[in-house]
């Protein structure tokens, strides 16, 4: 009953739809960078607006991704699917295979992943502090 957000296909959806946001969107994202995080918020709001009456709740993927981005985030649970930094780009260079993916190459995806392991501990003890963490790791539940 919950509805999936992935906040990169919203992303990547802004691409395709040509929105006033899809140059900025897509320039970050050539890059590996963050989208600022005013588009980010605005793309999500719209999301959770556009299916509000239609689920239970959300599970929101990709969000956040940096100490500022969590500080706009009140979530009544956050998931954490630890992986090594090998996993993380091998699912992703996988995921590349398919159409539409135009940033997940190698030089993005390495790039992704450097910034991922830089800001994912400030999120991870942020909402672990606030005993919202639960945490499934490669080998099973943690």
């Amino acid at each position: 009953g919950y509805t999936h957000l992935s906040i990169g296909n919203l992303l990547r959806k802004e691409i395709d739809n040509n929105s006033s946001q899809a140059g900025n969107i897509k320039a970050a994202m050539r890059q590996g960078a963050l989208v600022p995080i005013g588009v980010t918020l605005e793309i999500l709001k719209n999301a959770i607006v556009e299916n509000i009456f239609e689920t239970k709740g959300f599970l929101i993927d990709g969000f956040p991704r940096n100490l500022k981005q969590a500080e706009f985030a009140e979530p009544e649970m956050v998931i954490l699917m630890e992986c090594s930094p090998e996993t993380m780009k091998s699912r992703l260079h996988k995921r590349g295979e398919g159409p539409g993916r135009f940033d997940d190459h190698k030089t993005i995806i390495n790039k992704r992943v450097r910034n991922y392991l830089a800001n994912a501990k400030w999120v991870v003890d942020y909402y672990d502090n606030k005993g919202l963490l639960k945490r499934v790791s490669e080998g099973g539940r943690r």
